[in-house]
């Protein structure tokens, strides 16, 4: 099998588009816009086609089965090997932001339940 470096032109003429840019962002543990080597929740718009809608996907960090605490006992380890991004539906990640935001416990146990019930 050869792999073909494939450019725009070529592209263009068989009818497919070009992929449009997607728009990450990172939050940190306070809720805020940060960096990525800092960040405990993501949120990445897909712009699919010109005219539809983009589509939005949520990630929270996780480790051990459960979602990631940047308060609790691991808040030290925000870029271990054990926590990574998990793709997650809206309302955990609205939770785990309202937590972010607030340090209101009630809203990060709301998220982890969320996120064991269904499975993640």
């Amino acid at each position: 099998m050869v792999n073909k470096v494939v450019n725009q032109e070529e592209l263009s003429a068989i009818g497919i588009e070009t992929p449009k840019e997607n728009t990450v962002l990172y939050y940190d543990k306070a809720g805020n816009l940060c960096e990525a080597d800092r960040a405990v929740a993501k949120s990445v718009e897909f712009q699919a086609e010109e005219g539809k809608t983009p589509v939005t996907v949520y990630y929270v960090k996780h480790g051990r089965g459960q979602v990631f605490d940047p308060y609790g006992i691991d808040m030290h380890k925000t870029n271990a090997y054990n926590f990574q991004f998990k793709k997650v539906d809206t309302s955990v990640y609205s939770k785990y932001i309202k937590y972010l935001k607030t340090r209101r416990q009630l809203f990060l146990t709301h998220a982890q339940r969320e996120f064991i019930n269904k499975g993640y």
